[in-house]
């Protein structure tokens, strides 16, 4: 017997952890995922914590002019996150570098 149409595992999924409620969580994983790509190896070097928490990506970083060079650069950092993930959503609504 012959397949009449192939679903890719990982709309599968996709699909499944929509209906579980689970799809944000992912999404948020994705963002930290990204974290190390969009700040680049150097200066993730310094990271020596992140999660995300109500929408809000938490960072803490060792060095404290790195820290306050991001800090300036939030905003920026934010919509970089956001647009790695996901071109539609906003999944991170703010980021605290302490």
């Amino acid at each position: 017997m012959r397949r009449v149409s192939v679903t890719p595992i990982g709309k599968i999924l996709e699909t499944y952890f929509a209906e579980m409620g689970l799809s944000g969580k992912m999404d948020e994983q994705r963002v930290l995922d990204a974290v190390p790509t969009v700040l680049g190896q150097f200066i993730h070097k310094y990271v020596t914590s992140s999660y995300i928490r109500d929408g809000v990506l938490h960072l803490r970083v060792s060095n404290s002019i790195l820290r306050g060079e991001l800090n300036m650069q939030r905003t920026a950092l934010r919509d970089k996150l956001n647009g790695a993930v996901s071109a539609d959503k906003m999944i991170i609504k703010d980021v605290i570098i302490s």
